[in-house]
């Protein structure tokens, strides 16, 4: 409760323990899951059945795209491979054949890289809502920005 109430008072020298406090917690919890994960992978990849291994990268990715707060009129679904992850997109309640966003990444078998994937494709999925929910990053002055895929699309004058 003390700490509720400093961090949400005006004064920045009664919150700031507080919120440095707040932050080396988590911090270190997500550091720990970091480790956690890659002990978890490390184990798995020395199995034969490497399905285990992929489920477990598939726990990672649900767990980073929920930190990407995807409304629930988007429907996610994700298919597990022989090699790898997909994940497609899609608005609810429309009908079959209507086209839907998705993207794939391919296990490498190497923990880091691979639960680093499973973060890349959660933040680009946090990304496809964004743009699907009309939001594009616009310029100080309100100028709408080119990203990355629509120069890829569009070209670039520079």
């Amino acid at each position: 409760m003390e700490e509720l109430e400093a961090m949400g008072q005006s004064s920045d020298l009664k919150a700031s323990r507080w919120v440095k406090e707040y932050y080396e917690n988590q911090s270190k919890k997500d550091w720990d899951k970091k480790v956690y994960d890659l002990e978890i992978l490390e184990k798995l990849r020395k199995f034969p059945n490497r399905q285990d291994y992929l489920r477990y990268l598939s726990d990672i990715f649900l767990s980073f795209a929920k930190d990407e707060d995807i409304p629930k009129k988007y429907a996610v679904e994700m298919t597990i491979t022989d090699i790898g992850i997909v994940v497609k997109i899609k608005k609810r309640g429309v009908p079959d054949g209507t086209p839907s966003r998705s993207g794939a990444f391919k296990a490498v078998g190497i923990p880091f890289y691979d639960r680093h994937a499973c973060k890349i494709m959660a933040v680009r999925l946090g990304n496809t809502v964004a743009k699907l929910e009309g939001y594009r990053p616009k310029s100080d002055g309100g100028i709408i920005l080119i990203d990355k895929e629509d120069q890829k699309i569009y070209g670039s004058k520079n």
